[in-house]
């Protein structure tokens, strides 16, 4: 990735000089445009939000398990990329019916397809990422989906919110994502509970070209 991509991102939010008001309870994300920055008056300070662009269905998760998180973020990662695949069969088809103890660390759907409910084939990418504030929003500002690991399971990223220079120094100020787990929903993350992300991964799906 190169940061200079990000930072243009950032100078041209800076032109607009607007901020999103923050994601209410609404079960879905959505923004018409990538980068925001402006002066926050609470904060006496210049901040900027990066968030996904578009409409991110929310997917519920059938427990808090944290493999059914996994499952659920794999549901609302693929639909944000355009395609629908329940659950059941990206245990099958990614997993072979029986998710590893951590999913997230498993490179082995790399390559693999699953039918979406057209019976379209899609090819599956998971990239471990370090957990790292500043490559989080530079994959935002390229509108790609991470999933991340918070309170004990894992969840999706739709937005952060920061402060810093333009050379890529920046503060985390919070984050915004998608709890599939059973009553949460759309959740706030502060700076210090980004303290305590356990791994983050990003998901890429795209049509296969040859059926498998």
């Amino acid at each position: 990735m190169i940061r200079r991509v990000f930072l243009r991102q950032v100078l041209q939010g800076l032109g607009g000089a607007l901020l999103l008001p923050g994601l209410g309870s609404e079960p879905f994300a959505y923004a018409n445009r990538k980068t925001f920055c402006g002066m926050d008056k609470k904060r006496k300070a210049n901040v900027c939000t990066v968030r996904l662009l578009g409409v991110v269905p929310f997917v519920k998760a059938r427990s808090a398990d944290p493999g059914q998180c996994w499952l659920a973020c794999l549901q609302m990662a693929s639909k944000f990329q355009g395609a629908d695949i329940p659950a059941a069969t990206l245990l099958k088809e990614l997993y072979e019916g029986k998710l590893p103890k951590t999913p997230w660390q498993d490179a082995g759907i790399n390559g693999k397809q699953a039918r979406d409910v057209k019976g379209k084939p899609m090819q599956f990418a998971l990239e471990k990422l370090q957990v790292r504030a500043a490559e989080a929003a530079e994959l935002l500002s390229e509108n790609q989906p991470i999933i991340i690991g918070s309170l004990g399971r894992p969840v999706l990223l739709t937005s952060m919110t920061y402060t810093g220079d333009l050379l890529g120094g920046m503060t985390l100020v919070d984050a915004t994502v998608l709890d599939p787990a059973p009553g949460k929903g759309t959740r706030v993350l502060s700076s210090p509970d980004w303290i305590n992300v356990s791994f983050a991964a990003r998901i890429s799906v795209k049509k296969a070209t040859n059926k498998s």
